[in-house]
């Protein structure tokens, strides 16, 4: 159990169907609606790293080279990722674009009070909010390969 001098308090609004939801899980997990959620928040923080690595393709390249791609939207972009990195950059941003203007509140909110752009350097792509880093939404990495040898 957590030592209760080193936690803190968070007062949190909700609705009363929400809060009767997490009333209802509580009980059925045998535990207080404050472990309850606690435990929600750890295990979606858990699941947003799997879910970056569960999305990750390896793509052989014609020149050779392997392309890994990965992050947590992978999955929702059909894209052709075997094309150049500038055309690919365009690729996602207008799929960003898509997302940013979509009628489901909970892609808007992903957006929201974020400064977002698309870096390219010399062999990779990344999604980036200005001044944070990484959103690890969709990462693409060329990586060299040797030559193989006869």
């Amino acid at each position: 159990m957590t030592d209760t001098h080193k936690t803190v308090q968070y007062q949190l609004r909700l609705s009363p169907e929400l809060r009767e939801k997490l009333r209802q899980s509580a009980e059925q997990q045998n535990r207080s609606m404050n472990a309850d959620i606690v435990a929600r928040l750890e295990d979606s923080f858990e699941a947003e790293n799997r879910s970056s690595l569960a999305n990750l393709k390896i793509i052989h390249l014609p020149n050779g080279n392997k392309r890994y791609v990965f992050g947590k939207l992978v999955g929702a972009f059909d894209i052709d990722y075997t094309q150049n990195l500038t055309d690919l950059k365009k690729d996602v941003e207008n799929c960003l674009d898509i997302l940013r203007k979509s009628k489901q509140l909970k892609h808007r909110l992903m957006f929201l009070n974020k400064n977002i752009h698309i870096h390219q350097g010399a062999n990779h792509i990344d999604v980036v909010e200005s001044g944070v880093g990484t959103l690890n939404w969709v990462v693409v990495e060329d990586h060299w390969q040797p030559p193989k040898e006869n």
